[in-house]
């Protein structure tokens, strides 16, 4: 195959060619691959265009470049505007500048801005508008287009202000500085002050009645009502919704029940080597993993046993 021929198998089954061998009218980027007739085009920063890139790639459309320049910058990502269309925020409060002394036509009603109507003032309203009496006219409000991305309008942490929160840390730590100032003059005057009280749930809370002054009683905390199963007799008053100050009717045999059936108790011993291993800091919870936990009690209980068996063969040997 001569070189006439590869040319010519090239124009035909090459789409974009045109049908005349004219050098103005033949695409770049086929000149540029058959005889190299043109140098490599390079864009606005200096870089090297590939040939084979097709023009409506290459060049940006009329609406966003109008130059006619052959770059790729138009493809690529801005990463300093997404970074910054994602941390823009409205600047809420801003004024555009100072307010006007009279009133404007056009204006809002109420307070004389140029940017809002009445209906959208966020001012008290007022007697006598600013169209009608011309005094305290508010300054206009700085409208902002912010132009967010995509992750920008679904994200929901954006435009918070992380200092606003200080403010909540600041109100809780002056109630804590005066909450312990009240307990260092009540333990300096002497009074009887029980700490453990001031941390139970309920204001006004009493031990012996087991009830607050809103009445308000935890889940764990059942009605006694509920656990009186005598027949014999009614120790809940309906009328004062309380129950009779009969304390040894209501210390009912039910209230210290364990059901030593089954695997109960061994379950109760298990949750309770849980609850002391997870103070002592060790990983173990037997809800999450209960086959860990079983695991870990045997192991104690086995370590335990050989540790109680040495001491006493040691004590054994020595003492006799």
């Amino acid at each position: 195959m001569t070189d006439k021929d590869a040319e010519f198998q090239f124009k035909t089954f090459n789409p974009s060619a045109t049908s005349k061998d004219d050098p103005a009218t033949t695409p770049l980027s086929s000149r540029r691959v058959k005889g190299k007739e043109l140098p490599i085009e390079r864009d606005s920063d200096g870089k090297e265009i590939n040939p084979y890139i097709p023009q409506f790639i290459s060049k940006a459309p009329w609406y966003v470049d109008n130059s006619g320049e052959v770059s790729l910058r138009h493809q690529r990502k801005d990463t300093a505007e997404s970074l910054s269309a994602e941390t823009t925020w409205y600047k809420r409060g801003i004024k555009a500048g100072p307010a006007a002394t009279k009133y404007r036509k056009g204006a809002c009603e109420n307070c004389g801005a140029m940017t809002h109507k009445a209906k959208d003032c966020m001012e008290r309203p007022r007697k006598v508008g600013a169209k009608y009496s011309g005094k305290d006219i508010q300054a206009d409000e700085l409208i902002q287009d912010v132009n967010m991305t995509w992750d920008s309008k679904r994200d929901r942490w954006n435009g918070y202000d992380a200092s606003e929160h200080m403010k909540v840390i600041e109100e809780y730590q002056k109630l804590e500085q005066l909450r312990k100032e009240k307990e260092d003059e009540k333990g300096e005057d002497g009074d009887h002050y029980d700490t453990e009280a001031a941390n139970v749930p309920g204001q006004g809370y009493d031990s012996d009645a087991r009830m607050s002054t809103r009445t308000l009683r935890i889940r764990e905390d059942a009605a006694k009502y509920l656990k009186n199963l005598d027949s014999s007799g009614e120790e809940y008053n309906p009328k004062s919704r309380t129950m009779k100050n009969d304390k040894d009717s209501l210390l009912a045999s039910e209230d210290d029940f364990v059901r030593q059936s089954g695997e109960a108790e061994e379950f109760e011993s298990l949750k309770r080597f849980a609850w002391e291993a997870a103070e002592k800091g060790a990983n173990v919870h037997i809800q999450a993993n209960p086959t860990e936990g079983a695991l870990a009690k045997r192991k104690f209980e086995e370590e335990s046993r050989e540790k109680s068996e040495r001491l006493k063969k040691q004590l054994l040997e020595k003492y006799g």
